[in-house]
Parts: structure tokens; C-alpha cells; sequence
């Protein structure tokens, strides 16, 4: 399902609904986050809807719903508030999840055009996409800013450098 207005009436209902309603929604938002996990598509369902999931986790009602959800869904032999850490992670897997996103950012970030334009295969592109992915999973609670990811691009690819000075 992945019809986004469909989505939107079950995060409002995470929020403003009652308590069955509440869960029931809570229930779909853990599923859509662990799907969004695997799946490309998910993936650009769940980025559509981040205006949503971040209004979802300002309300603590409705973000301790979904967390309730989540930790009911994961092994019992799991720490207290590994279903938080979990749904950060998810949360910011959203940003540059691929190689494909990390190389079109790069691109855009330092308006690279025609052959001077990155590829998701180059080296320094998996190297910044593996920092961002070990960044989401060792340290779920830290926000990375464009300074921090400008900063490791031309570290990974010195040829910006060179187009910079160029340019």
C-alpha cells in the first residue's frame, strides 16, 4: 500500500486518535519503518511522509505508541530503549540511504555537471556512503550536518578540491 494519503490519515489517527486507533496505527508505522529498512520503495514512502513522522515523535503520546509497537515486534532479549534507538536509525537511514543518493548529493552540493559529475560506483562515494551508514549505526542520537558531510566529500574525493579551484 503505498498510497500516501492512506498513510497520512494513520499518522494522524497515531495522534489524534483513540487508544485502539492509536495502536492499530502505531502497529503500521513500526511495519512501514522496518519495511522502509529493505526496500527502495518503502524507502520513498516513508520520505514522503517525514513531515508526518516528525510531527508524530514532537507528540510523546503518540511516539511512546509506536515505540510500544516496536518493542513488542523485537526479540524480548533486547535492552530498555533499543526500540528508540532502532527507530532513529530508521529515521536517519532515510538521509542518503544509497550510493546512488550519497553520489546525486554530491552532485547537487557542489553543482558538478557533465563529466565532472560523481558516480555511485566511484570510490570516494562508497567511502562517504559507508561513513554515513557506520555514523547512523553506532551513533543513532548524533545529527550530521551538510558542513560535516561537505567536509568529509572533499576528504573522500579530493577531485572537488581540484574542481573548486578550478571553478
Amino acid at each position: 500500500m503505498h498510497d500516501l494519503g492512506a498513510w497520512r490519515e494513520i499518522f494522524r489517527r497515531a495522534r489524534e486518535g483513540g487508544h485502539r486507533e492509536r495502536d492499530s496505527a502505531a502497529h503500521a508505522i513500526g511495519t512501514l519503518t522496518e519495511k522502509a529498512q529493505g526496500s527502495a520503495a518503502w524507502r520513498k514512502v516513508l520520505k514522503s511522509l517525514r513531515p508526518e513522522l516528525d510531527a508524530l515523535m514532537q507528540d510523546p503520546r503518540a511516539a511512546s505508541a509506536v515505540l510500544r509497537q516496536m518493542k513488542r515486534n523485537c526479540n524480548q532479549s533486547e535492552r530498555r530503549g533499543e526500540s528508540l534507538r532502532r527507530l532513529r536509525r530508521r529515521r536517519q537511514a532515510l538521509h542518503l540511504a544509497t550510493p546512488a543518493e550519497v553520489a546525486a548529493w554530491v552532485n547537487d552540493a557542489f553543482g558538478l555537471t557533465g563529466a565532472r559529475r560523481v558516480t555511485p560506483g566511484e570510490r570516494g562515494v562508497q567511502r562517504l556512503w559507508r561513513w554515513l551508514g557506520h555514523r547512523v549505526k553506532f551513533q543513532p542520537a548524533r545529527a550530521t550536518n551538510e558542513a560535516e558531510l561537505v567536509a568529509r566529500a572533499r576528504r573522500y574525493l579530493p577531485r572537488l578540491l581540484q574542481a573548486a579551484a578550478a571553478g
